[in-house]
């Protein structure tokens, strides 16, 4: 199993609603990406940072 983390800085003045749209699209990405065990993303609103993290 290797286990991956990606940290995103999000663009000042990017609408709330549209990081949370990515948080659901990144969350989903194993349903699409052969190999790819798990997914899952989280933002923290205060530094606006999305953490990705997957599971191969």
């Amino acid at each position: 199993m290797i286990r991956r983390f990606y940290i995103l800085p999000v663009n000042p003045g990017v609408p709330d609603a549209k990081v949370q749209e990515m948080i659901g699209v990144l969350s989903a990405a194993d349903r699409f990406i052969p190999g790819l065990l798990d997914s899952s993303a989280g933002v923290d609103f205060d530094s606006r940072t999305v953490l990705w993290e997957n599971t191969f």
